[in-house]
């Protein structure tokens, strides 16, 4: 028996009903940092697409008149930092690339900052682990210390141990930092 194979398109949820109605650039921008004069541009469309050259524009610094070169670093801020929401062709199929869409002004809940550990609480929680690795898995602790050779990755190990903590009765900021293969070290702000 012989098929006949046709392509089958696929269907355009593009369009979603609505025509895109384009942001203007109502500046001039004089805010000192270039995140802040980008928020202000998003913040004067509201609900409207704006381009990377609208951004660019907007972001110039007013003293120089440069382009900055990190703009859309401060857009992923704007995102993670500030918590707006601001959309783009991989959220929205109806905006091409280099188009943005802030949907409203509203800010989300924000995570908090990641913590570094102090050299003391490092040195307290390597000493309570008697500087041995911690990692378990299946109910097998690795216990490698500096210097053991890893039968399972090879090579002598070096800055790899994994501190496990104690569960505590109050929540506390964990940092976990992979530094070597599979390892991972984790610490909490004492």
């Amino acid at each position: 028996m012989l098929y006949k194979l046709t392509r089958m398109k696929k269907k355009d949820k593009s369009n979603r009903g609505s025509e895109k109605i384009y942001g203007k650039v109502k500046g001039p921008y004089t805010h000192k940092s270039v995140k802040a004069r980008i928020e202000a541009l998003f913040l004067d469309n509201i609900g409207k697409v704006v381009t990377r050259e609208q951004i660019l524009e907007a972001a110039k610094s007013p003293l120089t008149g440069n382009e900055p070169e990190n703009w859309h670093q401060r857009l992923s801020e704007l995102r993670t930092d500030d918590g707006y929401t601001i959309l783009s062709w991989r959220n929205r199929g109806n905006l091409k690339v280099q188009e943005y869409l802030m949907p409203n002004a509203e800010r989300r809940a924000k995570a908090g900052k990641r913590v570094r550990p102090t050299d003391a609480t490092w040195m307290a929680v390597l000493e309570r682990a008697n500087f041995s690795c911690e990692w378990n898995e299946g109910n097998e602790v690795c216990a490698l210390k500096e210097g053991d050779i890893d039968a399972v990755g090879g090579g002598v190990s070096g800055s790899h141990l994994i501190i496990n903590l104690p569960i505590l009765s109050i929540r506390v900021p964990i940092l976990m930092i992979r530094v070597s293969g599979n390892h991972y070290a984790r610490a909490i702000r004492l």
